[in-house]
């Protein structure tokens, strides 16, 4: 990176020394009223030493563009790394066995009777108070009965 830098400065100094040789050069001509092969070199050297530094600008600019990429490569697969250490998974509802078990047989017993119709024919009022009574049993932020 200094290397850049380094040549950054040093075509940035050759350049205003060119831009003052050539602003020398016309204030002498203009005195004279002539001009001369003098303001012709210095304009010359002036316009290589714009390309030169133009050119030096654009191989910095590319160095600059690589490793910011790679930083930013770098620092996503780091970022990503510390991310997964941080992040612990846990089970978004955590329901004890004992109480899972009857929720899911209670379940299928009323999808059953949804769907076939329930087998000891209670009328459709006892039919959703015994479902209701079997669900508050089941209220899951009740501690388990051991």
């Amino acid at each position: 990176m200094d290397e850049h830098v380094n040549s950054m400065s040093n075509a940035y100094r050759k350049y205003v020394d060119a831009t003052i040789a050539v602003l020398a050069e016309y204030n002498s001509a203009t005195a004279s009223g002539l001009r001369n092969e003098a303001i012709d070199l210095a304009l010359e050297k002036f316009k290589e030493q714009h390309e030169h530094f133009l050119s030096t600008c654009d191989n910095a600019e590319v160095f600059i563009g690589t490793m910011t990429q790679q930083v930013r490569a770098q620092g996503v697969a780091h970022h990503n790394k510390a991310v997964a250490e941080l992040v612990h998974i846990r089970p978004a509802f955590a329901c004890p066995r004992e109480r899972l078990c009857p929720l899911l047989k209670m379940q299928r017993e009323l999808e059953s009777d949804a769907r076939y119709g329930d087998a000891a024919d209670l009328s459709e009022e006892d039919d959703t108070a015994a479902s209701t009574q079997t669900l508050t049993n089941l209220d899951l932020n009740k501690p388990s009965p051991r």
